[in-house]
């Protein structure tokens, strides 16, 4: 199994859990094929969201490249500031 189909895979695990959960369990838990899912409240979900974006990016050879590239930048000096870009403070 490639990385791609392991992350689609693991994703909609995630995705059916997460519905499962919205119909209204209070503590959803499991595990299908090594991946452990536990659900909790809106805060698991935010977290869960924010694992499967993090596996998007890593699965994303250009996306992790640019994020390489920026944060050369950024350790560098090279880069501007809110204001410089949208005219005004960041508020």
């Amino acid at each position: 199994m490639n990385e791609e189909s392991l992350l689609r895979r693991i994703k909609e695990d995630c995705d059916k859990a997460l519905s499962d959960w919205a119909k209204g369990d209070e503590w959803l838990e499991g595990i299908r094929d090594g991946l452990v899912i536990a659900l909790k409240d809106e805060k698991d979900k935010e977290e869960y969201d924010s694992i499967i974006a993090t596996l998007e990016i890593q699965n994303d050879k250009e996306a992790c490249l640019s994020l390489r590239e920026a944060m050369e930048d950024a350790r560098a000096g090279r880069f501007l500031t809110h204001k410089e870009v949208f005219g005004k403070e960041n508020h």
